[in-house]
């Protein structure tokens, strides 16, 4: 029992090393466990004596038996007594201890066995494993994970993702179609999205139309659509980049689609610095100097956008396009421009305000007011 809770006890240890212990006794044809065996050391008490000592010292020192075999018998001249006299006897036995043990417990063990009278021999030896020892660079480990030798070696293997054709996940479409703009609306018009009347924008602005996309957080199947039409963008215009990130936070399930569909790594921009835990604003995995592609729902005067550059741009990241959904054609494409942001989207307002006439929600006439009200400046 002894050995058993002992064997459990070391049952995770990590990094074993396999040692040898040579014991001296009579030959045995079976290993020391096993109840024969001991039924066979009957009238050899001392050998008896000899092997649960020795068992005991490996396992009072954390040692792990794995298992004791005999290797045979040769004949020795004499052997060591209490008296320290020579005393010729015909043959001696060699047992052999199999056993997992740390450096410091290998040198106490070989250190007491040495000096038991009763052993004839006692050698500790090493045995390599099958499995290459584990080499730990403290220096490399305590670098930032975009800094290690590993992930900037599997970078230099990956060129910047161009973007010319990509493979959709499963959605009912078939691969290669385009979501053309026509059919993004009317999905986005069925959940919707676009709402008539006075409302005021984040930058404190009213509005005589919203568009509220954060819908299509519950019609996985819309949103997707949003996230495939992007897709087709930067397909189209050709981009180049290594990472996508979201604008947080609306922006952030529409950026994982497009991190998904396109299998381009995915970073996430906080609006604030964590008190806790690594206390990052850029979340994610990431190689100083690589690019990153933005996305956005909806813009308006750009300010979210350059705001997240600002903070990518800090981090050493390169950013030089950003795509959204919508564009409100409120001044965004210009003052993104200033910031050396190229800005693509996939519908306008003006292409919105033609849906819904179309649809007899609004006139003609109430789309050029509506257009005037937008142009005015805040």
């Amino acid at each position: 029992m002894k050995r058993t809770a002992l064997h459990l006890k070391f049952m995770d240890y990590r990094h074993p090393t396999m040692w040898k212990w040579f014991g001296q006794g009579n030959l045995l044809h079976a290993p020391s466990h096993a109840p024969d065996v001991i039924r066979q050391l009957g009238d050899q008490a001392d050998l008896v004596k000899a092997l649960v000592r020795a068992g005991n010292v490996l396992l009072d020192h954390g040692a792990v038996i794995e298992k004791v075999e005999s290797l045979g018998f040769r004949d020795l001249p004499y052997k060591r007594i209490a008296k320290q006299t020579r005393e010729p006897v015909y043959a001696s036995n060699f047992f052999l201890f199999h056993a997992h043990m740390s450096t410091e417990a290998r040198n106490a063990t070989k250190s007491i066995l040495l000096h038991d009278l009763d052993m004839v021999h006692v050698a500790v030896v090493p045995v390599p494993t099958a499995q290459p020892p584990i080499k730990c660079n403290l220096e490399e480990i305590l670098k930032p994970p975009s800094e290690r030798q590993d992930f900037v070696a599997s970078l230099s293997r990956v060129p910047a993702i161009m973007v010319s054709d990509y493979v959709r996940s499963p959605t009912g479409e078939a691969t290669g179609d385009r979501i053309s703009e026509d059919r993004l609306f009317q999905a986005l018009y069925d959940m919707e999205v676009f709402r008539l009347g006075e409302y005021y924008l984040k930058s404190g602005q009213m509005t005589p139309i919203y568009i509220d996309l954060r819908r299509t957080f519950s019609q996985p199947k819309t949103l997707r659509m949003a996230a495939q039409a992007i897709c087709d963008l930067v397909a189209a215009k050709g981009l180049s980049f290594e990472y996508v990130v979201g604008v947080p936070y609306a922006a952030l399930p529409l950026a994982t689609l497009v991190s998904d569909i396109l299998d381009v790594p995915m970073l996430m921009k906080r609006k604030e610095v964590k008190s806790y835990g690594t206390g990052k604003l850029i979340e994610g995995v990431y190689q100083v100097g690589g690019t990153a592609l933005i996305v956005e729902d909806v813009v308006t005067s750009g300010e979210s956008i350059r705001e997240t550059a600002e903070s990518l741009r800090k981090e050493g990241l390169k950013v030089t396009d950003a795509v959204a959904v919508l564009d409100r054609q409120q001044g965004g494409t210009k003052e993104l421009s200033k910031s050396a942001i190229n800005f693509h989207s996939v519908l306008t307002m003006e292409k919105i305000l033609d849906g819904l006439i179309s649809k007899n929600q609004i006139t003609e006439q109430r789309k050029k007011e509506i257009i005037d009200h937008l142009n005015k400046p805040f």
